[in-house]
């Protein structure tokens, strides 16, 4: 009874788009750490328990794509088919939620999770796929940065381009290069990449993978090592031709898998798990080609264990205005949130204090009434909240998050939800609301991008306000 209960709130939620109710149910698994509890939420995350197939399957066919993303982030399985053959991925309608997949591709990659990418491969995310139309890095330039070199090796036998250029005009191989690790680096030349490819901006600019190496003498064996025949073409420009292995066509269906016995033995030994239980730690620094704006891209990769997805590209310039500037930004699709003179405010009910959480409103009222917004709580909710509200709506929750004074604003087009786990993370969650309405402001305007805002303090104190006012 008690598990036909756990699955109709989930279904509820994902309809209702409720992401923060998806997390606390899978979170109660997750404090629950015996036995029965991980093959409990194995169950609830991969048997397609639902005509739509799996949870899933049904928040990729609504389009849920906070909720794809949680899920997916929990470890479930994209490949995972209902009884019309139907997986998540092959169910969802919307570009935005299609690209989760490929951003859940992308961070497995990162953390060498073999056989997370064989999943989401097998589950149809094709591998010659983008990061970005800004940088158009491809799952192996991904590889040839972050990756071990199993899965360099996966990639290029499920059919990713060797010579595919991102932004630059960087192939993988200029990337694996500038990293410097030797396995990963003899994969790629063994993929018979061409190696006359020259990049056409940034740091690698004007040189090919062989002036690369030639500029580094601890890889030059690697050429002998892979039969790599070298001429020269021009007396004044070195030009080196490789001459270069051809390899069979292949198929980038999802039927087509041939896991070489390296790769099939760590698939059956790797064991699930989820995001924020890593088994590999990046030491060298990125390698990806940058724009200043892009850095924020690959700073959660370059830690020693990356704990959380990479962070997309913020192109809206008053974002980065934010001060403290956010754990992680990720603009969304859609008309701008305008916000009406009289701000009504729905607040969900929990075991916090209603008073406390209406006087954290009440500090950030004058503020809010210079933009020309009058605060009005409109009513105080029941836990489980209503489709329609209030144009915001506001729960603190401890339960929801996993770090301490976490919050979350997440602005659509036509209200902004704020959760938080205490009433001080509410209060840094009006303050960053508080600001963006403020820059907002500044352009003669109060409309809102649609934007998803996370963050939790990393130190105890993050600023210092000095007040210089005289006596």
């Amino acid at each position: 009874m008690i598990i036909e209960e756990v699955h109709n709130d989930m279904r509820t939620a994902i309809e209702y788009g409720r992401t923060d109710i998806v997390k606390t149910i899978l979170d109660a698994y997750v404090k629950n750490s015996s036995n029965e509890s991980d093959i409990g939420k194995e169950k609830l995350l991969d048997e397609p328990l639902l005509d739509e197939g799996t949870f899933l399957s049904l928040a990729a066919k609504l389009n849920r794509t906070d909720i794809v993303r949680t899920l997916l982030a929990a470890g479930a399985d994209p490949s995972v088919r209902n009884r019309n053959n139907q997986n998540s991925l092959e169910l969802a309608t919307s570009d935005q939620t299609k690209h989760s997949f490929v951003e859940e591709l992308l961070r497995a990659i990162a953390n060498s999770q073999l056989e997370r990418v064989h999943q989401l491969v097998k589950a149809g995310v094709d591998v010659n796929t983008w990061d970005s139309e800004a940088t158009r890095n491809t799952p192996l330039h991904w590889a040839a940065c972050y990756a071990d070199s199993h899965i360099v090796s996966y990639l290029i036998q499920q059919g990713a381009d060797m010579n595919a250029v991102n932004s630059w005009g960087a192939t993988p191989l200029h990337e694996g290069i500038d990293r410097g690790d030797m396995e990963v680096i003899g994969e790629l030349l063994r993929g018979g990449p061409d190696l006359d490819i020259r990049a056409t901006r940034g740091k690698h600019s004007g040189k090919n993978p062989l002036d690369m190496l030639h500029s580094r003498p601890q890889l030059a064996s690697l050429l002998d090592n892979n039969n790599c025949h070298m001429s020269r073409q021009s007396e004044a420009v070195p030009m080196v031709n490789l001459k270069r292995h051809t390899r069979p066509a292949r198929s980038i269906s999802v039927d087509s898998y041939h896991i070489n016995n390296k790769a099939e033995e760590m698939i059956n030994n790797e064991k699930r798990q989820p995001v924020d239980t890593l088994s590999h730690s990046l030491t060298h620094a990125s390698s990806l080609e940058l724009t200043p704006k892009l850095e924020q891209v690959i700073e959660s990769l370059v830690r020693t264990h990356i704990s959380t997805p990479v962070r997309p590209l913020v192109t809206n310039p008053s974002l980065h205005l934010l001060w403290p500037q956010p754990q992680h930004i990720l603009e969304l699709p859609g008309s701008p949130f305008v916000p009406d003179h009289q701000l009504h405010i729905s607040v969900i009910q929990t075991s916090t204090n209603i008073h406390e959480i209406l006087n954290v409103w009440e500090v950030h009222r004058s503020r809010l009434l210079k933009l020309g917004l009058d605060v009005r709580v409109r009513d105080v909710q029941p836990s489980c909240g209503r489709p329609h509200s209030s144009q915001v709506q506001c729960v603190v929750n401890p339960d929801l998050f996993s770090h301490q004074h976490a919050y979350q604003i997440h602005i659509s087009s036509d209200k902004v939800q704020i959760s938080s786990d205490s009433v001080t993370s509410l209060h840094y969650a009006v303050c960053t609301f508080t600001q963006l309405l403020q820059l907002a402001h500044a352009q003669d305007s109060l409309d809102l991008v649609p934007v998803l805002i996370q963050d939790h303090p990393a130190m105890k104190h993050r600023g210092v306000l000095v007040d210089i006012a005289p006596m």
